[in-house]
């Protein structure tokens, strides 16, 4: 073999190498990416939970504290509304207790803290959108295929059941 042959060879087998190291290390990087994504999103899923959950218990309270004889529709409206602006628009809640509209208040602060939570969360989740869409664009080189299968690999990390372990 010529000596321009062998270092034509070498070359291009660096390259190959070289390709082949940085694709693996965008890889676990989406990886990475994508645990951090599901994470979000069981964040996210727990406080909406919460938040659900701070309702009924307010619900409960309110509807052991309405007066007996108020109307069922007013009473089931009234238990409907999870907002608590709109809870103070019934006219029977003046006659509610001191407890009950302190835990209006409170639910109104949880909703208010829960909200910027969310927002949060939602937009370290865009950022993680971004970095995957470079890292995907990195992994695949333009290769259509290779594209697909990393991004059908992050959604299914992403879509892997909540694990309390990993927080």
């Amino acid at each position: 073999m010529h000596i321009q042959t062998i270092k034509i060879i070498l070359a291009t087998t660096f390259g190959v190498v070289i390709l082949l190291a940085c694709q693996s290390k965008s890889t676990g990087q989406l990886d990475v990416l994508a645990l951090k994504h599901r994470d979000l999103a069981c964040q996210l899923s727990r406080l909406e939970d919460s938040v659900e959950t701070h309702w009924t218990s307010l619900n409960a309270l309110l509807e052991n504290h309405l007066p007996k004889d108020m109307p069922l529709e007013e009473r089931r409206n009234m238990l409907a509304v999870k907002n608590a602006p709109l809870i103070r628009m019934f006219e029977r809640y003046n006659n509610l207790t001191v407890e009950v509209k302190d835990a209006v208040d409170d639910a109104e602060q949880y909703d208010f803290q829960s909200a910027l939570q969310v927002t949060q969360i939602r937009d370290e989740i865009k950022q993680l959108e971004l970095q995957r869409m470079e890292i995907i664009g990195l992994i695949g080189g333009g290769d259509f295929e290779t594209i697909k299968r990393a991004r059908s690999r992050y959604a299914d990390i992403v879509r892997e059941p909540c694990n309390q372990k990993s927080y």
